[in-house]
């Protein structure tokens, strides 16, 4: 068969092949952009979750330390930010391979946020530690100081008793001797 012209019906017959198969691409890839619409659906209730987990955790941390708050501060900037990614999945639904990597980002970004805040706690929990140690260490040495203290000022007590008794003993020497002496200390009886 040389190039001669097909024939009008074998035409139509082709274009309708190509249609059949045109249709159903179009079928397979309406329902892979069904179920990437579907899972990103998921993915964003996953993100939805994951903020409202990372907020719970702000508010506990938030009475450990007081420099957590910026994370809580960022961790409302996520919120934002989330909620202008769920905008995007709108606008950009036609797009979903650029949405798939925001998406990605934005949960490597929370994975980054979640580590450092998992690395402040370990800190703050080995500060309070430290900080708890150093008060027992305090308490000790003042215990054993009063204590000390205490023993000394007994043994200071017990000191000054016995120079009270030597005192007075040597009180009451003095006296018997001026009392022998006649009153003058020098043996003679005033005249």
């Amino acid at each position: 068969m040389t190039n001669q012209p097909q024939s009008t019906e074998a035409r139509l017959t082709r274009l309708e092949t190509l249609f059949s198969n045109v249709g159903e691409i179009v079928a397979v890839q309406s329902q892979t952009i069904n179920i990437m619409t579907a899972n990103i659906s998921q993915l964003t209730l996953d993100i939805n979750n994951l903020r409202e987990t990372a907020v719970a955790q702000g508010d506990r941390i938030d009475t450990m330390a007081a420099n957590i708050s910026q994370l809580t501060g960022d961790v409302s900037r996520l919120t934002g930010d989330v909620s202008q990614l769920t905008g995007d999945v709108s606008r950009l639904s036609g797009d979903v391979g650029q949405l798939t990597l925001n998406i990605n980002n934005l949960s490597e970004q929370t994975d980054r946020r979640i580590n450092s805040l998992s690395d402040t706690i370990d800190v703050l929990v080995a500060n309070i530690s430290q900080l708890t140690e150093n008060q027992n260490n305090l308490s000790e040495q003042t215990e054993r100081r009063l204590s000390n203290l205490a023993e000394q000022a007994a043994q200071d007590r017990q000191q000054a008793a016995i120079d009270r008794q030597a005192w007075q003993a040597e009180i009451q020497r003095i006296w018997q001797y001026l009392l022998q002496q006649g009153g003058n200390g020098n043996g003679r009886q005033g005249t």
